[in-house]
């Protein structure tokens, strides 16, 4: 199963299931996911793995997520360790040889879920953790199939009397319209939001359209889609109100209700600014429903990790106020996060810090011990000249 709850694959168990089983699905996809989670994740990689040694299918560290050291194991055990995987939010600009077609990445990770973590009596298990990766902790529900499975259990005083053949196509019509009345029910939600934007990519992904007139002033290129109705391919989808896709909307939102002056005033006279590229009709309703401060200023907007933003707080970065340093420093974050997905590695300064930096403070004590290594030091950087105060982003280099 997705995270999402759509079932991908089944597989009618004659005896107990064991790794073996769950291999067998697998392998015969044709593209093997990056992040498997699974009750037993040492058993799965250690079998496929022997199943096919010349090639090894989960690697790095047999699936795990670092290199099983006893320095790595005790800051797992303690929480200290964190791994990123960016190919899980941008695909990688260079993609692996045979990797997989939406992240670009050939590594494969099998990790435990939730309710097994700590069932193992080996210590390097510990690295199998689904909070140790940025990109998953506390967006993946790896209870998904438990909890399906306890659905099904109405169908069992029928189902345990049939034939097995009867068996077989009753539980893959049973899924099928499981399948297609969650995939109905999201895409109605966002539709409701979005109006008819939603289409599906060539990888049968839910992505929003853009219209032929952005196309053609530099947006994204999406006309490669696939026919919603001549397609019975899953649509891969979260929760809409779940915080995995970085942002919160109640499905119940009309962006056409909106008032149409709402949006910044004299929007004319940054047009001439380089960095301000025009909205496409999609973005244009986004950006109204954020900044209309006819709503709740504390609605969540956008939650990722440990960074929470509430509509006030885009208030005073699109209505012409005073940056609140909470999403100044979101931003900085998704500078340090596209460096990654570049291949540079830099370091972003905290807006909080960097304003007590002009009381005689050195700048450079707070600077990381291997700032000499990074590819650049950014931060912002508070100024009086040329009128009032405000910040600037700079570009530290070492010279070393």
């Amino acid at each position: 199963m997705c995270p999402c709850g759509i079932v991908y694959s089944i597989k009618c168990c004659l005896r107990a299931e064991s790794p073996r089983d769950f291999a067998d699905v697998l392998l015969s996809w044709k593209h093997i996911p990056n992040v498997v989670i699974y009750d037993f994740a040492r058993g799965l990689a250690t079998h496929t793995n022997l199943r096919y040694p010349e090639t090894l299918i989960f690697t790095p560290h047999e699936g795990r997520l670092a290199d099983p050291t006893d320095g790595n194991i005790k800051m797992a055990k303690e929480g200290k360790l964190k791994i990123s995987l960016p190919w899980l939010s941008i695909k990688k600009q260079v993609p692996d040889s045979h990797g997989h077609p939406i992240t670009g990445s050939a590594e494969h990770y099998v990790l435990n879920d939730k309710f097994h973590e700590d069932n193992s009596k080996d210590e390097r298990d510990a690295l199998r953790k689904i909070g140790l990766v940025a990109q998953l902790a506390g967006k993946v529900n790896s209870q998904v199939a438990e909890q399906f499975f306890s659905k099904l259990k109405k169908n069992n005083y029928f189902l345990n009397m049939t034939l097995p053949s009867t068996h077989v196509f009753l539980m893959r019509s049973i899924i099928h319209h499981h399948n297609s009345q969650k995939n109905l029910r999201r895409l109605e939600a966002l539709k409701k939001v979005f109006g008819t934007e939603v289409v599906l990519n060539i990888n049968h992904q839910a992505i929003l359209a853009v219209s032929e007139s952005s196309t053609q002033s530099g947006e994204t290129d999406v006309r490669q889609v696939t026919n919603l109705s001549g397609s019975e391919a899953t649509v891969d989808l979260p929760d809409f109100d779940a915080p995995a896709i970085g942002m919160k909307t109640s499905a119940d939102v009309n962006m056409e209700e909106v008032d149409e002056d709402m949006i910044v005033e004299d929007a004319d006279e940054y047009s001439a600014q380089p960095w301000m590229k025009p909205h496409n009709l999609l973005q244009d309703k986004l950006l109204r429903y954020i900044l209309d401060t006819g709503r709740l200023a504390d609605e969540v907007i956008v939650k990722e990790g440990v960074i929470c933003l509430l509509r006030e707080d885009f208030w005073t970065l699109g209505l012409r106020r005073e940056m609140e340093s909470d999403i100044g420093n979101a931003c900085m974050k998704l500078i340090y996060e596209d460096a990654r997905a570049h291949g540079k590695d830099i370091y972003t300064a905290d807006m909080y810090v960097v304003t007590t930096w002009k009381d005689s403070v050195d700048p450079l004590a707070y600077f990381p011990d291997d700032a000499d290594m990074k590819d650049a030091l950014v931060f912002p950087l508070w100024t009086k000249a040329a009128g009032p105060e405000h910040y600037l982003l700079c570009e530290y280099c070492t010279s070393s």
